[in-house]
């Protein structure tokens, strides 16, 4: 697993979003964010938390993100819910066919 730090620029590269446009979502300098994202700065808590929200995932897939995975698609967080819904119905339209013979 990578430092939690570098995930944050792989992240930001693979969202197409600028240094300055974190640094402006987050409310920071940009040379405040470029000290967080070298890791001059500590990732706290609650920095972490504004990271993902900024980049619309959630915090543990911030730390566990790896590039190079298959698995480690940045999903938006309004879309978790969607597909946890879409997985359940496929389960139940499984479960009918099994019973039903279909």
């Amino acid at each position: 697993m990578k430092p939690p730090i570098e995930n944050i620029e792989l992240i930001r590269k693979a969202k197409g979003m600028s240094r300055e446009t974190v640094a402006n979502k987050l409310g920071v300098k940009l040379s405040t964010y470029g000290k967080i994202e070298r890791g001059e700065t500590g990732l706290t808590i609650e920095r972490l938390y504004q990271l993902a929200t900024v980049f619309k995932m959630q915090p543990e897939d911030i730390l566990n993100y790896n590039s190079h995975k298959k698995k480690s698609i940045v999903v938006p967080i309004e879309m978790q819910s969607l597909l946890q819904k879409m997985e359940s119905l496929l389960k139940e339209t499984i479960a009918y066919k099994k019973k039903y013979n279909l």
